[in-house]
């Protein structure tokens, strides 16, 4: 008889320590996009509370797949987010220890930009292994601005002077022993 108690007692602490740790589930699934049916890398996987905080957040691997582990039985919101993407999210309520959902397909976001204006300016001059590259447009183009517009007889006449000393070959210019072969 006495055997039989222990016997009874082991099986029910056996048991509740069972029970216990089935009250964790594991859910699992894959983050695809819904356009070109690619696995989505680095997805964040959001599970969160009825509070709004979060209570596990896991990223998806090089698959697309994901694993949250160590989830309370209760009900949560589960939202799925990748940049350049619709944001996806759904109630869901853990009641089973292994959860494994469909699929989630995440559309990609459409923006509407602003026109962009984009400029640039080339350097005077770049010095490369074998040559220096003058960029004599844009030297010129300086040399104007320099100037009040009064006095742009003296920059012309200064062209005029550097233009009659050039000699073209071949496509490339020399000014005062400077080889020049990309003028604009």
């Amino acid at each position: 008889v006495r055997q039989q108690r222990i016997l009874f007692f082991l099986t029910i602490i056996f048991l509740t320590g069972v029970q216990s740790i089935a009250q964790d589930a594991i859910l699992k699934g894959k983050v695809i996009s819904a356009q070109s049916q690619a696995p989505l890398e680095y997805a964040v996987v959001q599970i969160r509370d009825s509070g709004d905080s979060i209570y596990s957040q896991v990223i998806t691997d090089q698959k697309g797949r994901y694993e949250c582990s160590g989830i309370s039985f209760g009900k949560y919101i589960i939202s799925f987010q990748y940049l350049g993407f619709e944001t996806w999210q759904k109630d869901l309520e853990v009641t089973t220890g292994k959860i494994k959902l469909d699929d989630i397909l995440l559309m990609p976001k459409e923006y509407l930009l602003q026109e962009a204006a984009v400029s640039g300016e080339a350097r005077p001059s770049e010095y490369r292994v074998d040559k220096q590259v003058i960029n004599v447009a844009k030297q010129l183009e300086s040399t104007f601005r320099k100037c009040q517009p009064s006095s742009l007889a003296y920059p012309i006449s200064l062209i005029i002077l550097n233009l009659q000393r050039c000699v073209m070959v071949s496509a490339q210019i020399l000014i005062r022993g400077w080889t020049i072969n990309n003028i604009f």
